[in-house]
């Protein structure tokens, strides 16, 4: 019973740190996509990357 309350806790602090990380990501594109200073290349790839990370979750 303890191992399954620890497995949770682990699972929420997890999930909170990718809830997080998708935020700063977020504000990240938001950023790259209003000053559009990088080539697209650049915007392209940090697509990809968060689309990664949303089906990871």
């Amino acid at each position: 019973m303890v191992f399954a309350g620890v497995n949770v806790t682990l699972m929420n602090t997890t999930h909170g740190q990718i809830l997080t990380f998708k935020r700063s990501v977020a504000k990240l594109l938001a950023v790259v996509t209003y000053t559009r200073t990088p080539p697209l290349q650049y915007t392209i790839k940090i697509w990809q990357s968060y689309a990664l990370v949303l089906q990871s979750t």
